[in-house]
């Protein structure tokens, strides 16, 4: 039986992670590998994350449903069901109002702080419960309360030194992280130092540079490295210096100065291809009044279609797709044999431009990207001119590595 046990929890805006590993009395110092869980319920294969999303039923008490087992097209029996995702960010007030102010503009109901607490609550519960499950399985434990855990989760960059970190340490603990006295929860890391400690000690990582696949990277003690983490609904970078101590063998990182933080990444193309969806939707509802297309039509279609395409880039079997001169996206209310040549619209599918409608919206994330890289770079260089730059997350797309100038090493 292992004798403590470390769990890495990453919520993110769209997907959430858990990684597990142990440190066993007889194993030495050195932690083992860490293991992902991939089995989550409704899925009937692998994933490495589960959407951070859940589903509620009208006029019941609690969830019904989270992650891959909420809905993404609703029947008939199921539209008294309603599915929430996307909420990380509005723990922090001002990034709800932000979001109150669109959803007043567009006439729908506003959405309270103490909404998107019970959405993190009910989400939390639900993974604890699955993750606990899982761990004392796979690990073969005998009594979880009395093994030592720590649960270690990251925190957006934005959110350092602010009262969300105090509510987000409250949502956790609240929902059984931590419970047990032999249990610890830890928010001290910010995903960009995270995502550092990652891009270093990866081994894929140290045995060849993303920049160039036959340059191999060695760290050592006095490196410098700027690492950028690409996600979801934000681009994180830290910088950091390599350490070591003469009594370990085992490298250590130090900030060196404070992690940067920018709202850039995947999500905001998703959140810009759903407002242009909903545009094209809404002049269908104008020129056919008796048509019914209610207004989760465009989230659907996102969830179900745009989704699988944003994030297969950089896939071979996906970059095809946008040498083709438009997407087909079937639209679930509107009839197959509906044509509307105004619209763009044919046999029920919506027609989008990929040139003129669909890349630029991932070109204007990547040149955010490699602008904010750059002036941070350029920082760094002033005093540190020998620094090697790491990438992570959204970034290692082929798309990223063309905008940086850089060779597609994923392929």
């Amino acid at each position: 039986m292992p004798n403590r046990v470390f769990v890495g929890v990453d919520i993110g805006l769209t997907y959430t992670g858990v990684s597990y590993s142990t440190l066993d009395q007889d194993a030495g110092p050195n932690p083992q590998a860490p293991a992902t869980i991939t089995q989550w319920p409704g899925l009937d294969g692998f994933s490495k994350k589960v959407p951070t999303r859940v589903c509620y039923r009208a006029g019941r008490y609690g969830i019904r449903s989270w992650g891959f087992e909420c809905p993404s097209t609703f029947t008939e029996a199921q539209k008294q069901y309603c599915v929430y995702d996307c909420f990380k960010l509005w723990l922090e007030k001002s990034q709800l109002d932000i979001a109150n102010e669109r959803l007043s503009s567009q006439g729908e109901e506003e959405i309270t702080l103490r909404d998107v607490e019970m959405w993190f609550e009910d989400f939390l519960v639900a993974l604890y419960e699955h993750a606990k499950a899982h761990i004392f399985k796979a690990l073969k434990l005998v009594d979880w309360d009395s093994c030592e855990v720590e649960f270690v989760f990251g925190i957006p960059v934005t959110w350092r030194g602010k009262d969300v970190v105090k509510t987000f340490r409250c949502l956790v603990e609240s929902t059984g992280f931590g419970k047990s006295p032999n249990h610890n929860v830890e928010i001290d890391l910010d995903e960009a130092e995270a995502a550092a400690v990652y891009a270093a000690f990866d081994p894929k990582f140290n045995a060849k540079a993303l920049v160039n696949e036959n340059l191999p990277v060695e760290l050592k003690s006095g490196s410098i490295l700027l690492v950028c983490d690409a996600g979801d609904c934000a681009t994180d970078i830290s910088i950091l210096e390599v350490s070591s101590d003469e009594r370990s063998p085992s490298l250590s990182l130090i900030p060196k100065a404070v992690s940067s933080g920018k709202s850039i990444g995947s999500a905001l193309i998703a959140q810009e291809f759903e407002r242009l969806l909903e545009k094209r939707l809404q002049r269908i509802r104008d020129k056919h009044p008796d048509m019914f297309l209610p207004k989760s039509s465009a989230r659907t279609i996102l969830r179900t279609q745009f989704e699988k395409i944003k994030t297969g880039v950089g896939k071979e079997d996906f970059d095809s797709v946008f040498s083709l001169p438009k997407l087909a996206l079937q639209c679930d209310h509107l009839p197959k044999d509906f044509n509307c040549a105004e619209v763009e619209v044919e046999r029920g599918r919506l027609k989008i431009n990929i040139k003129d409608h669909v890349l630029p919206l991932f070109n204007a994330q990547a040149n955010h990207v490699v602008a904010f890289i750059d002036e941070q770079f350029k920082q760094l260089q002033k005093n540190m001119p020998d620094a090697k730059v790491l990438s992570d997350g959204f970034s290692h797309t082929s798309l990223y590595r063309e905008t940086l100038g850089l060779p597609n090493t994923s392929k």
